[in-house]
């Protein structure tokens, strides 16, 4: 594990004492063993800086080696959703799951059927045309604390009848990991609703309808939010993770990548 930055310091400080508030001290150790560090990408206006040629941004067109294909889906030419210069978020990447430096590009058919991953390794990019963009945008990257969610192979409880979880909880403790800790605490990560405040992510851990989609082998890769000001819309205004056994994420193959909402 990388050190903390001074934003991880001070996350980990209150989510030390939400865990106090919540009545969970005596089980403080499994809850932060499971604590997974993400990096928030959050959209704004884009600038002349955001726009230059291998900057992150979301929307817009993508920057690619002039001999590369347009990545292509079984319905055609795939959307571009975002590139993210991996310079800027390696300090926040403190299990150094991702590679240090290149680029990694996301495109996505509308459908989330086909999510696609490009790793660009240090080269020469140009500025490729595209016949259907989402309005550019910047990025502000902010350092995430996850929770996993509950009722999951991360956090169960006695009653659930589930397969055992890493962290299984009793009923008490389980009601408030949901209800006093979990869900304040994602409140602070992410205030506001998708589209309007949208977040788009990488690493951490899902936040599903159905929680039971991320296994313990499973690592978020992106996370793309429905994103008013970036003129994105997934699903019912909802936000796509793309997910990916924990060796291919080591190993940079980026396959295969599964969408789930």
């Amino acid at each position: 594990m990388k050190p903390d930055t001074a934003a991880h310091v001070a996350l980990r400080t209150q989510l030390s004492e939400l865990i106090s508030e919540s009545g969970l001290s005596e089980v403080r150790a499994g809850i932060e063993a499971l604590v997974k560090p993400a990096i928030g990408l959050r959209t704004r206006a884009a600038t002349d800086e955001d726009r230059v040629v291998g900057a992150t941004r979301v929307g817009g067109e993508p920057d690619l080696p002039s001999s590369l294909a347009w990545p292509v889906g079984k319905e055609g030419p795939l959307l571009f959703v975002m590139q993210v210069a991996l310079a800027d978020v390696t300090a926040l990447d403190l299990e150094s799951l991702l590679p240090s430096d290149g680029q990694l590009l996301l495109f996505s058919d509308r459908f989330v059927d086909e999510p696609r991953v490009l790793y660009l390794p240090p080269q020469a990019l140009v500025r490729r045309a595209a016949s259907e963009s989402f309005t550019e945008c910047g990025v502000d990257i902010v350092a995430e604390l996850h929770l996993p969610q509950d009722f999951s192979d991360f956090v169960g409880s006695a009653r659930d009848g589930q397969p055992p979880a890493q962290l299984r909880l009793s009923d008490v403790d389980y009601d408030a990991y949901c209800e006093k800790l979990r869900q304040p605490w994602h409140a602070r990560m992410r205030p506001g609703c998708s589209g309007q405040d949208a977040v788009h992510q990488l690493l951490g851990y899902t936040t599903c309808q159905d929680s039971t989609q991320q296994r313990a082998g499973d690592d978020v890769l992106f996370a793309f939010d429905t994103d008013d000001q970036a003129g994105m819309e997934w699903g019912d205004a909802q936000c796509v993770f793309t997910l990916l056994p924990r060796q291919a994420l080591l190993e940079r193959t980026f396959t295969p990548l599964r969408a789930v909402i």
